[in-house]
């Protein structure tokens, strides 16, 4: 029901609690609740959630020190805190499946890569200017588009496989708006997902006449030269001066350089023409401008926390995931919207090591 709300009602940066936003947390909480029927978390999830807030009390303490504005404190310190919902979530896949959660993931990421279609202002690719409310930048809408390439080509109904089709609105959106990051973890993970299914291929050159007969040879040609032009002209989006401007700030002393400067603060970008922002285009950025070193700790912790999960079982649909998990980890603002933390419950409830997930994964070789 999260999910669903989310994909039909909500954004990837909601400017208020909305009712959407209301029941999206409501919805969440009730699944805490049930999922913890079958016992707590395991001690990983319970302590990466204590290190979530643990940070988050030191943050709030440094904001303090600084006098923050409470609004600019709480605008960073709840979506942190919105982190520590996977962590207490604990995976029942005997209530629902990993392949039948997904499917809902990929219902909400087709209503919101039609949502982006249905406000597009032009059909032009790199006319990109924030509209809609960067849906394309959000990960559910990523892992909706592979999840469909996915099921179509391991189902073996042959109604099944054309729903490969459906991931065609979400690549497109990704290909309009020319996100370099995004579109190579695509691609790594429509390799990876391709590979043990050589035979099907066909499904996939299905899948490429259709993107060419949408958006016509020339139009694939202009988006390839778009790609290439923005690399030439924009580099890396200035994130090495970005990175430099961060040292420089968190070097003026040995209290900044251990603890950040709190939730609240900001600095002059150089990735957004030296205006002052609370964010920075890097999770790892980010958490060492408000927590110093304590935060590239926690980042670390988040890596292995996360990479530990899915390492427990190891199969094809971990590929699907690429571009929604590594992404928002390394090289976006994805980590604050509310569809990244999403995901990763759907990592949470599918990759857990209860007797329960081994017995289900044994007798449901799909699941």
């Amino acid at each position: 029901m999260a999910v669903l709300v989310y994909g039909a009602f909500s954004r990837p940066a909601p400017a208020a609690m909305g009712i959407p936003e209301l029941v999206i947390v409501g919805c969440l909480a009730l699944a805490v609740g049930v999922s913890w029927r079958g016992g707590l978390p395991d001690k990983q999830s319970l302590l990466m959630a204590g290190v979530i807030w643990i940070a988050a009390m030191i943050g709030w303490g440094r904001a303090i020190v600084d006098a923050s504005p409470m609004i600019l404190i709480l605008r960073d310190l709840l979506p942190f805190l919105f982190w520590v919902v996977p962590c207490l979530m604990r995976g029942n896949p005997d209530d629902l499946s990993p392949l039948r959660l997904g499917d809902f993931f990929g219902l909400a990421g087709l209503m919101m890569a039609a949502r982006f279609w249905l406000a597009a202002p032009t059909f032009m690719p790199g006319r990109y200017n924030g509209w809609p409310d960067y849906l394309a930048n959000d990960p559910v809408l990523w892992m909706a588009a592979l999840w469909w390439v996915y099921r179509g080509i391991t189902s073996r109904h042959w109604l099944w496989r054309w729903v490969i089709l459906l991931g065609l609105p979400g690549f497109a959106a990704v290909v309009m708006t020319l996100q370099r990051a995004v579109l190579a973890m695509m691609l790594a993970g429509l390799i990876a997902l391709w590979w043990p299914n050589r035979t099907k291929i066909w499904l996939l050159l299905i899948g490429a006449l259709v993107c060419i007969g949408v958006f016509s040879v020339n139009g694939v040609q202009d988006g390839l030269a778009l790609l290439w032009h923005k690399q030439q002209f924009v580099g890396w989006n200035s994130r090495d001066l970005e990175w430099q401007s961060l040292g420089q700030l968190l070097s003026r002393d040995g209290f900044t350089l251990w603890f950040g400067r709190g939730w609240g603060s900001s600095f002059a970008s150089p990735a957004v023409g030296e205006w002052r922002v609370g964010y920075v285009h890097s999770l790892p950025g980010y958490l060492i401008f408000k927590l110093g070193v304590v935060g590239l700790i926690v980042w670390v912790a988040i890596i292995f926390y996360v990479v530990g999960i899915l390492a427990r079982k190891y199969q094809s649909i971990l590929f699907v995931l690429l571009p929604a998990v590594t992404v928002p980890l390394t090289l976006s603002t994805a980590y604050k919207f509310p569809g990244f933390v999403l995901v990763l419950c759907f990592v949470v409830i599918s990759y857990n090591k209860s007797s329960s997930a081994v017995r289900k994964s044994r007798s449901d070789p799909e699941s």
